[in-house]
């Protein structure tokens, strides 16, 4: 495929040949960053290198981190297997902006997306129903200099979200940007309305910064500001000039960018990967930036800066400070290794440096214990220090450290596994910051907030819907659950009582029971665990290993995101190097013994309509089987690495295939020559992720996500038509269909779950017919008010849409025998009605004069 970048809101001035932080235990060195450009599969390799030299089983190895970041950027890949440049972004982003607005005028979009959360949930390791481990990451906290019960938070893949009462309630305020990872927030002391955001993802680059935001009316509408010198794909802290709000300083991964003039232009003060800056309190001549293993000091409002020397500082991988205005002159500096196996040196604390003159000496602190406690600080470190007692200092990476007496001696104050203690916290902690007198935690898992310094916390991330999740799976019955699994914070179910998180770990795959809603199934990464719960996540009754003969050095199963389904009558299946099947107590039992060319397998997908048919896939590897995966014939495919597959309820013969840039349809699928055919003529540019295919349209519809949105066509299309109404521009996992309610559930990787109704098949089974049949209109036409009489109280669901497919009326869980449905407010013209019940549907045609 190829491209052209015309970017016409922001300027590019450097190709980018990869999205990763350098400081990262994988980077290839100076060679990629001056021109070569590394596959994914090469940095993976560099990674596994790494990986083999230290306990990566251990907690906070730095494993689980990279492996996030390799399976995010496995979908934006070039043909040659290098990581697509923002440039690729921007593009596919004005192609779905067009797409959009041409599906809108034609009428043809008719989806209105609604968020599911989760906003909150319970969990079963807490006896306190009101806590939670946690439901997403969190970047940056920012609390308004004007109002104290505003509270402004960024994470790397949800955008910003707003509270103005204090953290109880958020609303989210930049969700149709290329991309909506925020890393710094600043708010202009003079005037509260106007906001910049450092964009993208710093910490473990799931984003790329697209430049510095800006908004003058309190987060409502945002524009871009002036390009910025070397198009920086980090950032992270920023700030406006607290006597100049025209004066703004932002750390980048291409130097410390100044602009005098409100955004409009900026320039390099600083070279390099600068990754923290801070002003003096008080004085805004006076500013601090750390790179990896340098601290830097202004005292012309950062014009020029000069180099300062941390005594003893060596083999420094990273550096982070804070800055205190219980005393303006101290700063503290902590500092990580670099990884050097030679040295014995792996991202471990590497000293606290502090000085009490502003900066211009420092003394290394007396602590020379592990306060980190893992290997992950190129992933996650944070430092800062009291606002009210200059000698109490904090550190966190995998969990939380204070001192009392300047830095020399640290306790650790929480564990990240001991989740009924008061200051409990979530793992990997990526920001700390003393705002308004209060301690603010960004983690893995969400914001917590103390105003007791460290004593107790609170969890603020409640109505924030920022989780990142990689599949889910829905309940066929009339009620909606839901599974699924999210970024290093487990498994989650929903039901009508809402959410519950039943498993730790990074949850994965997740099935619910068809036969039993209330019974979930939830992978961990490489599908090293099993959970199962019999009570909607309210406890767990089994935790199964992984089969022993999957598992080796440094490998606890199948891929990241181990494959997992479930036939009709709830026989499970997994896919690793081969294909297992759950016995149903306490283990695997191998099934297949087929060739897969040495890959582990990445999909595997069950015929609903015959349970003996499934298809396997690993990379462009496409393979089916007609015996529930005993044997295995190899499908002649070979269009790319396959992303989903979708089968055909009315042909065993045929499914839809979406690979990274197309999607086809694979057709005499066992003949000696399958036929293979393009869907669509106007695939969209970004990546595709998944399809699924609606049993109930009258005209085979398919749904399609992307790393931006969801699309659809049917036999009467010969395009693909957006289907995005109120959804934001965020990576869609997983899409899933609910026949009966004709609902599509989209799983999104950093904005939870969302829903939309879709229009359904007016055709009726025999089955159905006798379900009509009890049923009863009147009167019909009518001008306002439409009686419904049935001849039983099964549940009912009714939706009433219009001729486009908009719903207009909806109502579920009905048990009455006769009820009404008020249309005065719609106008008049032909609308249908939807109903179902323990299975059946039905269609009416309503006629309102």
């Amino acid at each position: 495929m190829s491209y052209k970048y015309i970017i016409l809101l922001l300027f590019v001035g450097t190709l980018c040949h990869g999205q990763y932080k350098t400081n990262s235990p994988w980077d290839l060195g100076d060679a990629q960053r001056k021109g070569a450009k590394p596959t994914l599969k090469e940095m993976a390799s560099q990674a596994e290198k790494y990986f083999s030299t230290i306990d990566a089983s251990k907690k906070g190895s730095g494993l689980k981190p990279f492996k996030r970041w390799e399976n995010n950027w496995s979908h934006y890949l070039n043909e040659d297997g290098t990581i697509a440049s923002k440039e690729k972004l921007w593009d596919a982003w004005r192609v779905k902006n067009a797409l959009h607005g041409k599906s809108a005028k034609n009428n043809t979009n008719v989806s209105d997306w609604k968020s599911l959360g989760p906003f909150s949930s319970t969990s079963r390791y807490f006896s306190d129903p009101t806590k939670t481990v946690g439901q997403g990451r969190v970047n940056t906290i920012a609390v308004d200099p004007n109002d104290s019960n505003t509270y402004y938070v960024g994470s790397p893949a949800g955008g910003i979200w707003k509270s103005t009462d204090a953290g109880i309630n958020w609303t989210p305020l930049r969700d149709y940007l290329p991309q909506i990872g925020v890393s710094g927030i600043a708010i202009d002391p003079n005037n509260s309305d106007i906001i910049y955001i450092a964009t993208g993802d710093d910490d473990s680059s799931h984003s790329y910064a697209v430049g510095v935001w800006k908004s003058t009316d309190g987060g409502t509408t945002w524009n871009n500001t002036g390009a910025i010198p070397g198009n920086p794909d980090n950032m992270n802290e920023i700030y406006i000039f607290p006597n100049n709000s025209r004066t703004i300083i932002v750390a980048t991964s291409t130097g410390l960018q100044k602009s005098i003039n409100g955004g409009v232009t900026w320039s390099t003060k600083l070279t390099g990967y600068i990754d923290d800056i801070k002003m003096k309190p008080g004085d805004p001549n006076i500013w601090y930036a750390v790179s990896r293993n340098m601290f830097y000091r202004s005292t012309d409002r950062g014009e020029t800066f000069t180099a300062i020397s941390l005594p003893g500082l060596t083999n420094s991988g990273r550096l982070t400070m804070d800055v205190t205005d219980a005393d303006d002159a101290y700063v503290y500096v902590v500092s990580a290794t670099v990884r050097d196996n030679d040295l014995g040196l792996n991202y471990n604390f590497n000293g606290i440096y502090k000085s009490t003159n502003s900066g211009i000496t420092f003394t290394k602190t007396a602590e020379t214990n592990d306060i980190f406690g893992s290997t992950q600080a190129w992933y996650d470190l944070a430092l800062t220090v009291s606002d009210k007692d200059k000698d109490i200092v904090y550190v966190g990476v995998l969990d939380l450290w204070k001192s009392t007496n300047g830095g020399d001696n640290f306790s650790q104050i929480n564990k990240w596994d001991v989740w009924e203690s008061p200051n409990y916290t979530h793992a990997d902690i990526h920001f700390l910051r003393f705002l308004d007198g209060k301690l603010f935690a960004g983690t893995d898992g969400g914001i917590y907030v103390s105003e007791d310094e460290g004593v107790n916390f609170t969890y603020l991330t409640e109505n924030i819907a920022i989780s990142q999740f990689y599949r889910i799976s829905i309940s066929q019955e009339g009620r909606e659950v839901i599974a699924g699994g999210l970024q290093d914070n487990g498994g989650f179910g929903y039901n009508n009582s809402g959410w519950r998180h039943y498993h730790g770990g990074d949850g994965m795959e997740g099935i619910v029971d068809p036969n039993d809603s209330q019974t979930y199934y939830g992978f961990t990464q490489y599908g090293g665990y099993l959970n199962i719960t019999n009570d909607s996540g309210i406890s767990l009754s089994r935790q199964i290993g992984s089969p022993p003969e999957e598992r080796g050095p440094g490998d606890s199963g199948g891929e990241w995101i181990t494959p997992m389904a479930i036939t009709s009558n709830s026989e499970i299946y997994a896919g690793y190097s081969q294909v297992y099947k759950f016995n149903g107590t306490n283990g695997w039992d191998k099934i297949s013994d087929h060739n897969f060319e040495d890959d582990d397998i990445d999909r595997l997908v069950i015929n609903p309509e015959n349970n003996d048919i499934m298809y396997v896939a690993q990379g462009e590897g496409l393979h089916r089987s007609s015996d529930r995966g005993v044997t295995f014939t190899k499908i002649n495919f070979d269009e790319g690495t396959i992303r989903g597959i979708a089968t055909d309820p009315s042909d065993e013969e045929a499914i839809w295939v979406a690979t990274s840039n197309n999607v086809h349809k694979i057709t005499n699928i066992t003949g000696s020559v399958p036929t293979k055919t393009v869907i669509g003529t106007n695939i969209p540019l970004e990546s595709l992720t998944v399809i699924k295919h609606h049993k109930g349209s009258d005209n085979n519809t398919l749904y399609l996500g992307t790393t931006l949105g969801v699309y659809f066509i049917n036999d009467d299309l010969t395009e693909w038509q957006s289907f995005d109404t109120n959804l934001p521009n965020t990576q869609i996992r997983d899409l899933e269909i609910h026949e009966l309610n004709s609902t599509l559930y989209a799983g999104t990787f950093g904005r939870g779950i969302f829903y939309s109704d879709i229009p359904t098949s007016s055709v009726l089974s025999a089955e159905d017919d006798v379900f009509l049949s009890g049923i009863s209109i009147y009167p019909n036409p009518s001008q306002n008010i439409f009686n419904i009489k049935r001849t039983t109280s099964d549940e009912l669901t009714v939706k009433v849409l219009d001729l486009t497919g908009k719903q207009v009326f909806t109502k579920k869980n009905i048990t009455d025998t006769t009820f009404e449905i008020d249309m005065s407010s719609y106008s008049s013209g032909i609308y249908i009605m939807n109903m179902s019940s323990n299975g059946k549907i039905a269609t009416k045609k309503l006629i309102k004069r």
